[in-house]
């Protein structure tokens, strides 16, 4: 009787432990944890054209280098006479699926050499298309002009060396 008293102590003992084992191998504590996180885009906002355009006088030609990069050089040749000019329609692109606007705009800087009798041999305005506070929305383009406007002759070549700066941010 003592054995088997024992002997079912010890199938009820072996049953708890089973159960207790079989229960632990079936819980499991589950945990995701993760972070999700987005660089930074750089800015392709460009300059994407830069043409001559009708009010141009014949023979006064515009080279642009650098399309499609964020600093464009245009090179205008072929002034010939007083009141020769060049219209420019310049182009620049926000490929973006954001939109970007015109920050620190500073309009045409360099533009300071005059002739004998005070004249300034060129004067370049770019047109109000461009500003302070311009928004090129996403996938978009902004075109402005800019006017030079050859004012005085000059017996030997006259080169005028011109700035037009801004930011595109983000908005």
């Amino acid at each position: 009787m003592k054995k088997r008293r024992t002997l079912i102590i010890s199938l009820l003992l072996v049953a708890a432990l089973a159960l207790g084992i079989g229960y632990a191998a079936f819980a499991s504590e589950m945990i995701l944890n993760g972070e999700a996180k987005l660089n930074a885009t750089d800015s392709k906002v460009v300059f994407s054209d830069a043409h001559t355009i009708t009010g141009t006088t014949d023979g006064v030609a515009v080279t642009p280098t650098g399309l499609n990069t964020k600093s464009l050089t245009l090179d205008v040749a072929g002034f010939q006479n007083a009141g020769d000019t060049a219209i420019v329609e310049v182009t620049i692109s926000n490929p973006h699926d954001f939109s970007v606007s015109i920050s620190d705009y500073t309009n045409v800087t360099g533009v300071d050499r005059v002739n004998e009798d005070g004249t300034p041999y060129f004067t370049i305005t770019a047109s109000d298309a461009i500003d302070n506070d311009v928004v090129i929305d996403a996938g978009e383009e902004l075109t402005f002009t800019l006017t030079i406007v050859c004012n005085a002759t000059s017996a030997s070549v006259v080169n005028e060396n011109f700035t037009i700066t801004f930011k595109a941010n983000a908005t």
